[in-house]
């Protein structure tokens, strides 16, 4: 099994981070609804609109999943 030093472990996630975060936000700036000539900037438009909440959900996967990895592999190294 490979090991990961603390420097490939870090430019992986900055990699993955950088390219979840670039095709996440994208499509959910771009849609109509946005913009001088429609712009709805309400939080009401936040949070119903399905693309924000895809970007939000993947921002949190982002950010807790390796939190939540961390806790799985613990315990499963406890239990051995």
């Amino acid at each position: 099994m490979r090991r990961w030093t603390p420097m490939t472990r870090i430019g992986a996630v900055q990699s993955c981070s950088i390219l979840v975060a670039t095709i996440v936000s994208s499509p959910s700036w771009a849609h109509p609804g946005h913009g001088v000539a429609g712009g709805d900037w309400s939080i009401r438009h936040y949070l119903t609109e399905p693309l924000h909440l895809a970007a939000a959900l993947g921002l949190v996967l982002l950010v807790a999943g390796p939190f939540a990895w961390r806790a799985i592999r613990a315990r499963v190294r406890r239990a051995r």
